[in-house]
């Protein structure tokens, strides 16, 4: 929202609602009033995506919008799992090209088509989701047919003013 070394610029109110920053949720009525998000409470002081990595101070104190979204996205217990538990390497990618090539390869020779394996978890994932997402859309449709009056129920809708202009009134 704002470039890097300038002042937060606002979003006019009443035009919202706005994603908050941090969890990407519309909970915001205008951006960088300070405004404190009810889902994830980030204090929008106008600081957006070109500058996430920055401490600003201010009202998120020795936070930066990075440092909130990953505590918002990573449930706490992980961090101190990891302390108490786990094992941090550095760089586990450069270097390993050699021996995760094998790993394809011996996979491929047993007869395992890697290709395959992606097409059919691609084919089930959007399967799934789709599924989901029609549930989903039945459920949301039973809700709103259900607190509709009985004659848009039965079908019924009021008529258009004449000319078929759409009524007054917000328009969404």
């Amino acid at each position: 929202m704002t470039p890097p070394g300038e002042p937060p610029r606002a979003s006019p109110p009443g035009w919202g609602p706005y994603a908050c920053p941090c969890c990407k949720l519309l909970t915001l009525e205008a951006r960088g009033q300070f405004q404190i998000c009810a889902e994830c409470s980030w204090e929008d002081d106008g600081q957006d995506d070109p500058n996430a990595d920055e401490v600003w101070g201010g009202p998120n104190g020795a936070d930066s919008l990075t440092d909130a979204r990953r505590r918002y996205t990573m449930p706490e217990q992980t961090p101190r799992a990891v302390a108490d538990n786990g094992r941090i390497q550095s760089d586990t990618i450069n270097g390993t090209y050699e021996a995760s090539q094998r790993v394809l390869d011996d996979l491929q020779s047993v007869g395992v088509s890697c290709d395959d394996v992606v097409r059919v978890l691609e084919d089930e994932g959007i399967a799934k989701f789709t599924a989901s997402g029609n549930e989903l859309f039945e459920q949301l449709d039973a809700e709103l047919q259900a607190k509709r009056p009985a004659d848009w129920r039965a079908g019924h809708r009021p008529a258009r003013p004449e000319g078929n202009q759409r009524l007054p009134g917000p328009h969404w």
